[in-house]
Order: structure tokens, then sequence, then C-alpha cells
């Protein structure tokens, strides 16, 4: 597990519950994904912040999977 004191908090950008389970994560990472899709945007500047939107998904997502745990303060 890695234990990483960070400003970026990915269960906030998925809004769930710090250290939830990855499977809570999953299903929340699945729900914000399909609503922001770039696909789905009417304009130039929708597209671009749900391009925004969607990098800051997966990299919550990876750093879920990848064992992050939140420091507790």
């Amino acid at each position: 597990m890695t234990m990483i004191k960070s400003a970026f908090n990915p269960y906030k950008v998925l809004g769930v519950p710090d250290n939830s389970p990855k499977d809570v994560c999953k299903v929340a990472y699945k729900r914000l994904i399909r609503k922001c899709h770039p696909d789905f945007g009417r304009t130039e500047e929708d597209i671009k912040r749900r391009e925004e939107q969607t990098k800051m998904l997966n990299e919550a997502i990876s750093m879920i999977e990848k064992g992050y745990k939140t420091i507790e303060r």
C-alpha cells in the first residue's frame, strides 16, 4: 500500500468516502465516466471540459487500483 500525502485526493474526485473499497470506487467511476464522456459534448468548450474531467477520473481510479490510501491526520 502506498501512503501518499497529496493535494489530489482520488476519493474526492470520485465522490466516495476516503478509503472506500475498490469495488465501490469502480461503481462511482463508471457512473461518472458515462456522465462526462467527451462524445456527448455539444460545444467545443464542453468537449474540452469533459476531456479534462475524464483525465481526472482516469487518474483517480488508477491511483486507487494501485493501492492509494489517504493519510489519517
